[in-house]
């Protein structure tokens, strides 16, 4: 039985025990989902701007691969365990822990870990939400095409045919299409997470009308200072998505120019950028990784 239908098996035996339980238990997940979100971040930070030729570099994108897997099963379990998160919640956490099983699959394949990552790699594309998100689903068969490329017996190179050099092939297109697609989805994210705070901000604006400023202690004054704190909490992840969206789109159309249609004098390069959802309780932000 997997992980997670056995903790929904247990969630449900655990149903008549006391309410205070569940939520001890529910906050000790969250608790250590922060704790993991953030050492993942800091590891990544760490590994994406190293040299992994050198040994302190590898040995931290090793642990950054270990934390990103480890992340992803806690985000799992809380999906299985926490009945209080709202369908978009849902979804975003859904978004995270596919990103992290695709981050960490990617790191092991780039490590030389080929048959680590490719088993990885090939658990994730079995899941069924992967097929509502299609970049996911591209880094992850480009990824496992790699471990797969690697774990291949070397064949012998075939010799260059008389009076011609080696074929010219145009760049490739993948890098500035992912970074359109990813910066373009980071866009429309922003804008639909500013327009659900559309009917917060109204209400809070009727409540300085009503009340001429800030309301009299009591019951809207409460209500006043609650909205305050929601349209607050909402201005860092809206920016987020929308200058890390706005980035990415405009990066992947300058290259896009910049490619042309002719051919490539070296070999094509390939983008791999990952925008991953770190979502707390309350609030939501973005982790954008790019390797070219």
């Amino acid at each position: 039985m997997k992980l997670r239908d056995a903790l929904l098996t247990a969630a449900i035996a655990a149903l008549p025990a006391t309410a205070a339980a569940q939520t001890v238990g529910v906050d000790e997940l969250w608790a250590r989902y922060d704790t993991q979100a953030t050492e993942f971040e800091q590891l990544q930070a760490e590994c994406d701007s190293g040299d992994r030729t050198t040994t302190r570099v590898d040995r931290i994108c090793r642990q950054t691969a270990e934390a990103s897997l480890a992340l992803s099963t806690t985000i799992e379990e809380l999906l299985s365990v926490d009945d209080s998160l709202s369908g978009d919640d849902r979804e975003l956490l859904v978004d995270g822990m596919l990103t992290q099983e695709q981050i960490a699959g990617a790191l092991w394949v780039d490590l030389g870990e080929c048959q680590r990552g490719v088993d990885i790699l090939e658990g994730l594309r079995a899941r069924p939400e992967l097929e509502l998100r299609p970049l996911v689903r591209q880094a992850t068969e480009q990824y496992l095409a790699d471990g797969e490329a690697c774990l291949a017996p070397p064949t012998t190179q075939a010799p260059e045919l008389a009076g011609g050099g080696p074929s010219s092939q145009p760049p490739s297109r993948v890098g500035p299409i992912v970074l359109l697609a990813t910066g373009g989805g980071a866009l429309i994210g922003g804008a639909v997470y500013d327009l659900a705070m559309g009917s917060k901000r109204s209400e809070f604006n009727q409540l300085l009308d009503e009340c001429g400023g800030r309301c009299a202690p009591g019951p809207d004054a409460d209500r006043q200072v609650e909205l305050q704190d929601q349209l607050d909490g909402a201005k860092l992840p809206v920016a987020l998505l929308y200058g890390g969206g706005g980035a990415l789109a405009a990066t992947g159309l300058v290259w896009m120019i910049v490619q042309g249609g002719g051919a490539d004098d070296g070999e094509a390069g390939r983008a791999d950028v990952s925008l991953s959802p770190m979502f707390r309780r309350g609030r939501v932000g973005v982790t954008v990784r790019a390797t070219f």
